[in-house]
């Protein structure tokens, strides 16, 4: 598969740099093909306890309203979906294993907000490896941006759990490319 987007979702216990981050999970697209053709790349947990627990009291308190399935990964890690881990300095360098090959390297990389996702797992990247992110930042995309500004475009309907990493990419992925076939391209 060619693949020229990738679609990276965290799942954390806060929003700012440097709190923990408990799931991370990697999709990759080609926009230029006829039909959706996404693929789950990495995903990879950490169950709370073995978090290093970097949280806000507010974070902790919203995951506890959550739905079931996106409360029971964060107290065990994704066991369906993900590869568990020990501990989030695993979670990264697996990460990073997957974040340093071709083509991935060198694909656009799309985030729900401009400053979370990518912000929040560049932050700990450099608290872990001291060299940063492994994408250039003139690659970084909006995903929540470009839907708002194309709010009539189908998208597909959402039959998965919601903060689930790997869900929430998967689905992110999909509707990023109907967003970006719906943009004119230039004659």
């Amino acid at each position: 598969m060619s693949i020229t987007d990738v679609v990276v979702d965290i799942e954390t216990l806060g929003t700012r740099p440097g709190d923990s981050i408990v799931q991370i999970a990697v999709v990759g697209f080609d926009r230029n093909k006829e039909y959706y053709d996404g693929e789950l790349l990495i995903s990879v947990s950490v169950p709370l306890a073995k978090s290093e627990a970097n949280a806000t009291a507010d974070t902790l308190a919203w995951w506890f309203l959550q739905n079931e399935e996106a409360k029971n990964c964060l107290l065990h890690g994704n066991q369906v979906s993900s590869r568990v881990v020990d501990g989030e300095v695993q979670m990264l360098a697996v990460f990073m294993m997957a974040a340093e090959e071709e083509p991935i390297k060198s694909c656009k990389w799309w985030g729900n907000s401009h400053s979370f996702d990518l912000v929040l797992l560049e932050a700990a990247l450099n608290r872990v490896y001291k060299t940063g992110k492994p994408w250039d930042f003139r690659k970084e995309r909006c995903y929540r941006t470009l839907k708002a500004e194309a709010p009539k475009c189908f998208v597909p309907e959402r039959t998965t759990a919601t903060h689930v990493a790997v869900n929430d990419a998967m689905y992110e992925a999909e509707c990023l490319y109907y967003l970006l076939r719906s943009i004119p391209k230039d004659s």
